[in-house]
Order: C-alpha cells, then structure tokens, then sequence
C-alpha cells in the first residue's frame, strides 16, 4: 500500500481447512489434515522453516484443486 497507494490483494479469501471441507463434504471440525486423503500430501519435508512450510501447503492446495477437478 506504501509504494502504489492501495492494496494490491482483495479482501475475499477461503481458506484450505474451509474448501477441504467442501470437496470431502465434512463438517468443518472434521476437515483436518488426519482426515484428508494421503494422496493430497507430497512427500516433503517437515521442517518448521518458513519456506519449506509453503512449499508444503502449496503442494497441498496444488493436490485438493487436483483431486477436486478430477485431473
């Protein structure tokens, strides 16, 4: 917002816990990672580093548009 006087993002968002709920049709306290399909997660390090982890929950979000989209 400093340098181009407005925020290049929207303020609209969903978040992946909300849209797992939605493709595995569970209640949202149902949508956790223990109850996604193993095919959603790439075998990636878990490190608690900043960019490994988004890296993963990219990998992630990458996987349940695939699974949901049937590619």
């Amino acid at each position: 917002m400093r340098f181009v006087g407005e925020s290049p993002f929207s303020h609209s968002a969903l978040d992946m816990k909300t849209y797992a709920m939605a493709v595995l049709k569970t209640g949202y306290r149902d949508s956790t990672k223990r109850n996604m399909p193993g095919s959603w997660f790439d075998k990636l390090p878990h490190t608690h580093v900043a960019l490994d982890d988004a890296i993963a929950q990219g990998a992630l979000f990458c996987n349940m548009l695939k699974a949901n989209h049937g590619a």
